[in-house]
């Protein structure tokens, strides 16, 4: 009977986990580059926005953010106050760029930015992006961000492409998560449902030998 509990609980826990990432994705089904787990190596549709500032990495490649040492596809940016190129929680860029006032920002397909001002363009710096072995391996950091880890491996450069005026759409599908839901609460259910019963037989027993 002790086993039969173990085992449920446990089961149970997993269960738990799945309704917390599926709750994750319904929640971010709107997020640009978001990814569920196990399709980390799946590429987003492209929104095309006309937008400067907005950026969508081609292939197996993830921004690189000052924030410890996170990691995003989400490429919508802006800049802050001092000119910088941020987030849309301001975090920065690693490493960072800063747009002068008024400057026509230019990204080409590998990642070199350049300012078109005066009649003139300036280099103001790279988009560096970051790849990793097995993408599926990195953990959840908040805000859409990503955190490498023993599974996802460390990161490395990646040789990828930026492509300037899109946004990677979402990965999340409302209605497959939907019903992954419906499942996943269903065992969840059950499994509740064999600890009450393995407990009540545990608690007959014992009754027995009072």
């Amino acid at each position: 009977m002790i086993d039969a509990i173990a085992a449920a609980s446990a089961a149970m826990r997993s269960q738990e986990r799945q309704l917390a990432n599926i709750a994750n994705d319904v929640a971010n089904v709107s997020t640009a580059g978001y990814k569920p787990a196990g399709q980390a190596a799946l590429q987003g549709a492209l929104m095309p926005t006309g937008g400067s500032l907005d950026l969508a990495v081609l292939g197996n490649g993830y921004f690189r953010l000052i924030r410890s040492t996170d990691f995003s596809r989400n490429g919508s940016f802006s800049l802050d106050g001092q000119g910088r190129v941020v987030d849309g929680n301001g975090n920065l860029l690693d490493p960072p760029l800063t747009v002068p006032e008024g400057a026509e920002l230019r990204v080409s397909p590998s990642g070199d930015v350049s300012a078109a001002a005066g009649g003139k363009l300036v280099p103001l710096g790279r988009i560096e992006l970051s790849s990793f072995s097995n993408p599926d391996g990195l953990a959840a950091a908040g805000d859409g961000t990503l955190d490498a880890t023993a599974a996802s491996g460390p990161p490395h450069p990646a040789s990828t492409q930026v492509a300037q005026g899109y946004l990677e759409g979402s990965n999340s599908d409302l209605a497959d998560a939907a019903v992954s839901q419906i499942l996943t609460s269903s065992t969840y259910s059950a499994l509740g449902s064999v600890v009450h019963t393995a407990d009540s037989m545990q608690q007959s027993l014992l009754d027995l030998f009072a």
